[in-house]
């Protein structure tokens, strides 16, 4: 089972995660619908920290197909694209989104 995690500030107990470290944060200038939309690249490495302040978003459930898309940084239309993490992985170098093989 994949399984997701987002930053909401509930503790769980420690699991085996990867995150992805960014090697390349593009914004493309030239807007589309209204955004300036947003590419990341990079390599899902172990994380190996606690998981406090994750929740985890199983993807055993019908939505399973949104909710990766959604999430996955590397998707065409997810959360990256559309700026709604745009706060999060220009502050840092790794993606705030977790996930379990």
């Amino acid at each position: 089972m994949l399984s997701c995690c987002v930053d909401v500030n509930l503790l769980i107990p420690s699991i085996a995660l990867h995150q992805i470290n960014i090697i390349k944060n593009t914004k493309i200038s030239q807007p589309f619908q209204g955004h300036p939309l947003r590419t990341v690249e990079g390599t899902w490495e172990p994380r190996v920290t606690t998981t406090d302040d994750y929740w985890i978003v199983s993807t055993n459930q019908p939505l399973r197909m949104l909710i990766f898309h959604l999430l996955d940084p590397l998707t065409t239309d997810g959360f990256v694209t559309w700026n709604i993490f745009d706060r999060e992985i220009t502050s840092g170098k790794t993606y705030p989104v977790l996930r379990k093989l």
